[in-house]
């Protein structure tokens, strides 16, 4: 029997983590950028 199709909520801490991700990748590109992530980190 094929499985049923997975529910939203396990997609959203794959999201979650992308959005981060990315998030870092471009404070780290960008020197001086407007988030703080890069100075927490």
């Amino acid at each position: 029997m094929a499985a049923p199709p997975p529910p939203l909520r396990p997609l959203l801490p794959r999201l979650v983590a992308l959005a981060l991700a990315l998030t870092v990748a471009a404070a780290a590109r960008i020197p001086g950028s407007r988030t703080p992530i890069s100075r927490n980190l």
